[in-house]
């Protein structure tokens, strides 16, 4: 293979994944700056508009008129797919400003109704599950009365 053919293959390969690497701290750093914690300096330096990478600015701008789409990213370059960055966008409660564009979600009356119900059962969920601290050490007891119950029967 010719040198200019071999290095014109390393350098198209060094600049994707440089731009992989890159989409991944953005991705990394999207967790961190849209926190709503600011009680440390680790926190406030983090939640800096200073410190979020110009990519990640300018889809994060993007987004807050429109929800991530799946050609805002060359999926099969992507380390984390497009619901990835629409579960920990959401997640950390980021906004996006559908009003505009509400015609494009005719069913956005019913979302609401069924992401409204969805909260409800997962309140009747919470409360029907054990106190975490009571099932820990409800599971220790039964892992101590199992090895109890092995060794009584290894005697016998």
């Amino acid at each position: 293979m010719a040198t200019g053919v071999m290095e014109r293959t390393a350098r198209q390969f060094n600049q994707m994944m440089v731009a992989r690497y890159e989409r991944i701290i953005d991705f990394i750093k999207m967790h961190y700056c849209l926190s709503q914690r600011r009680d440390t300096a680790f926190w406030i330096d983090n939640t800096d508009p200073a410190s979020i990478p110009q990519t990640l600015q300018d889809r994060l701008a993007l987004w807050r008129h429109r929800p991530p789409h799946r050609l805002d990213f060359v999926t099969d370059l992507e380390m984390f797919l497009p619901a990835s960055w629409q579960y920990v966008l959401y997640g950390m409660e980021f906004r996006t400003d559908l009003e505009p564009m509400r015609s494009a979600y005719p069913q956005m009356e019913a979302a609401q109704r069924e992401f409204a119900m969805i909260r409800q059962m997962a309140g009747c969920a919470l409360d029907d599950l054990p106190d975490h601290r009571a099932l820990v050490e409800q599971l220790c007891r039964e892992q101590v009365q199992r090895k109890m119950d092995r060794l009584v029967g290894a005697d016998g």
